[in-house]
């Protein structure tokens, strides 16, 4: 996956648009309810946030299309994660 840090989108490999991470909250993954290792949940949205750190674009892709509401943790120096670093109207 790739993430463009000017527009905060997420993409896939392929270049598809996972979603638009933002949260008007700011919430630290430290300070959510813990479900288990790879998702937490909002007390204040009541939303499910997701560690990207453990799925593949193709189950992200999946997971937004079934609840658009579904929200990511991305840590930058996750080993799936690309920074875009030039060319950012490449997507």
């Amino acid at each position: 996956m790739i993430l463009n840090p000017i527009t905060n989108e997420l993409f896939s490999d392929a270049g598809i648009l996972i979603k638009k991470l933002e949260c008007p909250y700011r919430m630290v993954w430290k300070d959510l309810e813990v479900i288990n290792k790879v998702s937490r949940n909002c007390s204040v949205c009541d939303h499910l946030i997701l560690d990207t750190a453990f799925f593949n674009d193709e189950e992200l892709l999946e997971l937004v299309n079934t609840n658009p509401a579904t929200c990511f943790k991305i840590n930058i120096n996750q080993e799936n994660l690309k920074i875009m670093t030039k060319g950012y109207d490449k997507y």
